[in-house]
């Protein structure tokens, strides 16, 4: 046994975080997906009784296993309690149980990535299986989820009651594991969840850390492992995604100061960027191109490439993200990169038209009440020299979801406009 509470908490973040997919996956495997919310339950419960019993008793010698073991003991018990299972598997008090057969396929060897695969079934809708994957993978509640994909708490718990219904009266249909022909089916789907779970850590918009390294490294480590396990895929898009975020991640030892609080990227010491994460990014990027089909995750690595290689950001520089942004926005039309286009307009020394664009995302791409877009007026309005209009931008995105390192940054911004 291992003690301290430090250590105690932060092995516990990991976990959660982690092993959260990996326990649901190892539970889904035995039980079926017809048990999905008592596989959730229990990987709750487990996580409960681990904070409970290590706080007192220091970390086992393996918490992955003890946490793990803990959750299949709970299920068991409570399906044995039910007259859910038959005699063949050990319950925690010795008694045997047999589980039924499960649908997770060895063949995909990642168990998280096993467990996305199978959220992505076609019974679901698109938004069903991401919020389904966020969910289940990392445990984000429905505001969390909402945040990322700009929709509403109940919306988001709406679509994730139906998508878990339907895998349940899809469970007969599931009992054939899935493989890497699905795998390469449903890829879109696992791209934009795993790119949105890289967002919720990156940039979360509650709590009091600006950033959450352990989802940030479990996007990237499940980005890479879809490269390593779809090595028949064209690479475009896989190897797109896995440069985006490794050029991301690389930058994350420097985002924040001593007390947690945002650094600019002008003002981040670039010693401290993770330099091979940067050098596997750009070969990623470079396998991607040659494929020589344009795509959006392409277009977004490309713009992170500029960040991490400009030093500093020069007019040639912002010449080169005006255009990748305005393609990608023409491509997506997505309120969000058009958000990141005026901001890029704005530092490249037209603020004026900056503002043009974000007033009509505020007002007609529904950005209204959407704290980045606040804080991006609120700076451009200030290049401007209308600090009144800009204290009162500052306030609108002060009264929305901010975690606190943003909060206290753009509290001391405004306080500071003379």
């Amino acid at each position: 046994m291992t003690t301290g509470h430090d250590d105690t908490a932060e092995t516990l973040d990991r976990l959660i975080r982690r092993e959260r997919g990996r326990i649901v996956a190892g539970l889904i495997a035995r039980l079926g997906p017809a048990h999905l919310d008592l596989a959730e339950d229990v990987a709750q419960d487990a996580v409960l009784a681990a904070m409970a019993s290590w706080s007192h008793k220091g970390l086992p010698d393996n918490p992955s296993a003890w946490i793990t073991k803990t959750a299949q003991n709970k299920a068991i018990d409570r399906l044995r309690r039910d007259g859910r299972f038959a005699t063949g598997d050990q319950g925690s008090d010795g008694e045997t149980v047999e589980p039924p057969r499960g649908v997770l396929s060895a063949e995909i060897g990642d168990a998280d990535l096993q467990l996305i695969v199978l959220c992505c079934h076609p019974a679901l809708t698109g938004p069903e299986q991401v919020d389904l994957i966020l969910k289940l993978v990392s445990g984000f509640r429905a505001v969390d989820i909402a945040t990322a994909t700009l929709s509403s708490a109940e919306a988001v718990g709406q679509r994730l009651a139906r998508a878990k219904r339907k895998l349940r009266e899809a469970a007969g249909d599931l009992a054939a594991p899935s493989t890497r022909f699905e795998l390469r089916a449903r890829q879109p789907i696992i791209l934009r969840a795993i790119y949105l779970l890289f967002t919720l850590g990156y940039a979360p918009r509650t709590g009091d850390r600006l950033i959450h390294n352990e989802i940030c490294r479990e996007a990237v480590r499940l980005a890479e492992t879809l490269i390593e396990a779809s090595p028949g895929v064209p690479p475009s898009d896989t190897r797109a995604l896995g440069a985006l975020l490794c050029f991301q991640a690389a930058r994350l030892p420097a985002r924040a100061d001593e007390k947690g609080r945002p650094i600019k990227l002008e003002d981040q010491d670039r010693e401290l960027w993770d330099h091979r994460l940067i050098a596997r990014g750009f070969q990623y990027l470079a396998e991607a191109r040659e494929n020589r089909t344009p795509s959006d995750y392409i277009l977004e690595a490309i713009i992170a490439s500029i960040y991490v290689s400009a030093d500093p950001l020069e007019e040639k520089h912002y010449h080169q993200l005006r255009s990748a942004f305005t393609v990608l926005h023409l491509r997506t039309q997505s309120p969000i990169v058009g958000l990141n286009l005026a901001i890029v307009i704005a530092r490249g020394g037209d603020p004026g038209l900056a503002r043009m664009h974000i007033e009509e995302l505020l007002v007609l791409r529904g950005l209204d009440g959407y704290p980045p877009a606040h804080f991006a007026h609120a700076e451009v309005l200030q290049m401007l020299r209308e600090p009144e209009a800009a204290k009162a931008e500052y306030a609108k995105a002060l009264a929305g979801d901010l975690s606190a390192p943003v909060r206290a940054e753009l509290e001391d911004r405004m306080n500071l406009i003379q």
